[in-house]
């Protein structure tokens, strides 16, 4: 699975302009309203499993219900370049496959990558991106770290990626991994971006995994900014794991550096071996794979100019036939050449 990255802003209603929408089709599914350029009205059948079954489990498993009164819109666009059109591409990272804006309840889909390829994954895309509504429903506004928000959104769409896992491995074998309170921005470029949400993933699966969803929803109402007296982020993440992000991180990085950590199990014994020919067999599907896009981007490009040698050998054939015309439609009447119209 290629990464496609996904993300929720909030913006004023000033920075948000949402076109009349005139030129797409739409149907409701549930709480979901897909617009769609007719051409593509196939996406509808794509998404709705999602929009129908997929919504509620995400909602239940943050502790809130989705708001039948207040739809949430999808607009399905042919390329992230396309996003401009709706909000302001200068708020948005270049990076980007696909937006929420919570406060409008829209969310921004693309039916291609930002290299022109297909998104064969939108079903778990639109998933991440209903994770990050129903957050906004059930926590409110609160200054929240993006590694746990992006990290919720992918274990409820994706849940554990062997991707995600191989960029973890990579970031730990080079000892690059960044510390959690790092990550609460988003970063500027993709490389950075996987690295961040995979760590996210990787931390947040950690804490699901030891203390289940329950701690998650109980952190969740803690800082929610609809009520009274809401918390602030690590006094309800101590309340709720029983220690403190920095200790429990600790805790999540022994797997890959402690004393009966993998890593150190692998770098100390001929496993190593394995391991790295795993990890050189992944790199070359993966290069392979950028291998063909990039090919099929230069079939694209030189589309127009085969479009031309084309047509310019038809002008010529066409030229060719006029000045000497096909001899199977001439016939000979006595030592006289006739041809056939």
């Amino acid at each position: 699975m290629e990464f496609t990255f996904a993300f929720s802003l909030s913006l004023s209603a000033k920075q948000l302009e949402i076109n009349t929408l005139s030129n797409f089709s739409n149907s409701r599914f549930g709480t979901c309203i897909i617009y769609y350029k007719n051409k593509n009205r196939n996406i509808q059948t794509v998404l709705a499993p999602t929009c129908q079954t997929r919504l509620d489990i995400i909602y239940n498993q943050l502790g809130t219900t989705p708001d039948s009164a207040k739809p949430i819109k999808i607009i399905v666009v042919e390329s992230p370049n396309d996003f401009g059109s709706f909000a302001s591409d200068k708020i948005i990272p270049k990076w980007s496959g696909a937006v929420t804006f919570p406060e409008e309840r829209l969310i921004l889909l693309s039916l291609n990558t930002k290299n022109g390829s297909p998104n064969t994954e939108l079903p778990v895309i639109l998933a991440h991106e209903l994770s990050h509504m129903a957050f906004r429903q059930a926590a409110g506004t609160p200054d929240t770290p993006r590694w746990f928000t992006e990290g919720v959104a992918i274990m409820q769409s994706e849940g554990s990626s062997f991707q995600r896992r191989t960029s973890i491995w990579w970031t730990a074998i080079f000892k690059t991994l960044l510390p959690l309170s790092e990550i609460n921005k988003y970063p500027l470029s993709s490389l950075k971006a996987e690295q961040a949400y995979a760590q996210g993933a990787g931390f947040t699966e950690f804490l699901i995994n030891k203390y289940g969803w329950n701690k998650v929803r109980e952190l969740i109402s803690l800082i929610n900014t609809n009520q009274l007296k809401p918390v602030d982020f690590s006094t309800a993440f101590f309340k709720s794991f029983g220690k403190p992000v920095k200790e429990l991180e600790q805790e999540w990085r022994k797997q890959f550096y402690g004393d009966k950590g993998w890593l150190v199990k692998i770098t100390d014994s001929a496993v190593f071996l394995g391991f790295a020919a795993l990890l050189s067999i992944f790199a070359y599907i993966m290069v392979q794979k950028r291998k063909k896009i990039r090919l099929q981007e230069m079939e694209k490009e030189e589309e127009p100019i085969d479009n031309l040698i084309n047509s310019i050998d038809e002008m010529i054939e066409t030229k060719d036939k006029e000045n000497n015309p096909d001899p199977k439609n001439e016939i000979e009447v006595n030592g006289e050449k006739y041809t056939i119209q």
